[in-house]
This record gives structure tokens, C-alpha cells and sequence, in this order.
């Protein structure tokens, strides 16, 4: 499924999905499935679903939710704000201050280029940052 030059609204089904946002900002719903989704340029707001799913961020500031499933969240450029949700997630922010949650499951948290928070569960997460703030929420 791949968005136009506006804003757009994307759904995935109950199988695996490809996802590719448009130039504006998208909003994008994985559901059911393995999904590998980019939100491309514009501030996007992307849901993986239930399974293990790809989401990358790409341009803009950026709203990413794994929910179910071994996550990967990939910021990229901009200033961005990932949950990792239920199971063993990997985030990283990329370029940008961004603000990196990876909520319960054993979690990789990767803070990279600007001033990044990186939260975790306590002696569940690990964290490698740069610059960043690294804590485990109590």
C-alpha cells in the first residue's frame, strides 16, 4: 500500500503488509501480520499490530507504537517518539532529540545523533546511547 502526495490513511489486513507513506503526514494502521512499513517524509503517526513488525520513520517527526510482537523501530531523520510495546523490541532513534520507550519484553534501546530520553523496564531493557539519557522505569 503506498500513499499519494497528500496526507493519507493506510490499513493493512490479516496477512503481511508493505507500507510506503506519502509525501505528507500519513497515518498507518498494520493491524493483523508481519508488516514492514516507511513512513517517508511529513510527521507520520504509524501503529505496527499485532505481530513482530518493521516500522521506519524515515523523514520528519515521527509517532511509532509496536504493539504485539519483536518489534524493529528505526527513527531515522527528525525528532521522533517510539513505544516498543509487549514483546522483545529493538528502537533506535536515528538522527534528531528523540524519546525512545521500549515498554515490557527485553528490549534494545538505541539512542544515536541529538539529545535522546531512552527508557526501559527495570533489568529488562538495555540501553547504548550517545548523549542520551538511559533509565529504567520503576
Amino acid at each position: 500500500l503506498s500513499g499519494g502526495s497528500g496526507s493519507d490513511i493506510l490499513y493493512g489486513g490479516q496477512a503481511e503488509d508493505t507500507f510506503q507513506g506519502g509525501a505528507e503526514d500519513d497515518l498507518v494502521f498494520g493491524n493483523l501480520g508481519s508488516d514492514l512499513i516507511e513512513g517517508n517524509a511529513g510527521n507520520d503517526l504509524i501503529y505496527g499490530g499485532q505481530d513482530s513488525d518493521t516500522i521506519s520513520g524515515n523523514d520528519g517527526n515521527d509517532t511509532m507504537a509496536g504493539d504485539k510482537g519483536s518489534d524493529l523501530l528505526d527513527g531515522n531523520a527528525g525528532n521522533d517518539s517510539m513505544t516498543g510495546g509487549q514483546g522483545d523490541d529493538t528502537l533506535d532513534g536515528g538522527a534528531g532529540d528523540d524519546y525512545l520507550a521500549g515498554d515490557a519484553g527485553e528490549d534494545w534501546i538505541v539512542g544515536a545523533e541529538g539529545a535522546d530520553t531512552l527508557l526501559g523496564e527495570p533489568g529488562r531493557s538495555l540501553c547504548d546511547f550517545d548523549g542520551s539519557r538511559c533509565r529504567s522505569d520503576s
